[in-house]
């Protein structure tokens, strides 16, 4: 009898994933994105700041970017469903981040607007075996298994008080965090301005949104 229930205690286990919740989804979507699309920020960030010398600030920027993506994705999450709006940042990081990493194309405002500009023939021409490989890999597929991992299910008002959690615990790891190395922060941020522009996807959803603004600007002025 003893044997008979330990086997079908396991039976249920594999047959009935572990549901996780949202706000463990968010950080696991923000170390993947952390890890998979900003190689450039990285690559930048070391040639600054050598790793022998600097490794508990560059652990501290590390844990930094986590938070700022794990920050986005739940602002987002509070009006959009949580896998979609994952599944976007994934794409969107894995395009911007093929761009940046092979040509080290950042995305602006004026890269938007060029490419809001360009023809099909112009968009086929940069669809290369390279781009649809990366995509495909840490865009699409990641994007998939979103829709395939078991939530929990829950109210509307506990999914905002979930994400608003994650606002919260991101907003104090980042204090925490960035409080013993204020001078370095300092000096990162006033001469070192140009490495945020390579995060990935803040920045280039940041340049969207500040494109979007500009156009809705120049529609009223008309």
């Amino acid at each position: 009898m003893t044997c008979f229930c330990k086997k079908k205690d396991l039976t249920l286990v594999f047959r009935y994933p572990r549901l996780i919740g949202r706000r463990a989804l968010i950080w696991v979507l923000a170390l993947f994105l952390a890890a998979s699309a900003n190689q450039s920020f990285f690559e930048k960030t070391l040639t600054l700041y050598p790793l022998a010398e600097h490794w508990p600030f560059l652990l501290s920027a590390a844990v930094v970017l986590v938070c700022a993506l794990a920050f986005v994705t739940a602002v987002f999450s509070l009006v959009f469903p949580v896998r979609a709006v994952g599944a976007f940042m994934l794409i969107l990081a894995a395009v911007a981040g093929h761009f940046t990493d092979t040509f080290g194309v950042i995305i602006d405002r004026e890269m938007i607007r060029n490419m809001a500009l360009t023809d099909a023939g112009e968009a086929r021409d940069l669809a290369t075996s390279g781009l649809v490989l990366r995509v495909l890999l840490l865009g699409l597929l990641p994007a998939a298994a979103l829709f395939l991992i078991p939530l929990k299910e829950t109210g509307f008002w506990r999914r905002q008080v979930a994400f608003a959690t994650v606002i919260g615990q991101a907003t104090v790891l980042t204090l925490v965090c960035m409080l013993p190395f204020t001078d370095a922060y300092d000096v990162y941020f006033r001469e070192h301005k140009p490495l945020r522009y390579y995060t990935n996807p803040t920045y280039p959803i940041y340049s969207a949104i500040k494109f979007a603004l500009d156009q809705r600007e120049a529609l009223t002025a008309h």
